[in-house]
């Protein structure tokens, strides 16, 4: 998925409404799991899911667990785990890879 500075909100989860629906066997992604959007230039997530949802930084090794309703700031790059952390997902097919671009 690509981001690049059209300042509108992008829904990510198992929902029809949502502009990246994921499909989910298991029911750990939410209808609306996540909100990405950008507000003056910057990139934002926010986790609104009952499972969680892990970030992990392009550069880093380190995946974080997002906090509950709270906006967290995007990295360049990475990618994002719905439902359940990248380590239980290997063939990330619960994961976005994400890609901010210059507006």
């Amino acid at each position: 998925m690509t981001f690049d500075g059209d300042e509108k909100k992008h829904r990510l989860g198992r929902g029809p409404a949502c502009e990246l629906p994921i499909a989910d066997p298991e029911l750990r992604i939410s209808t609306t799991h996540l909100v990405v959007d950008c507000i003056d230039g910057y990139w934002f997530v926010q986790d609104i899911s009952r499972n969680g949802s892990w970030l992990l930084s392009a550069d880093s090794a380190h995946e974080m667990q997002m906090p509950y309703c709270q906006r967290a700031m995007l990295p360049q790059s990475g990618s994002l785990s719905l439902g359940r952390p990248a380590s239980l997902d290997p063939a990330q097919q619960f994961s976005v890879r994400f890609r901010i671009e210059p507006a």
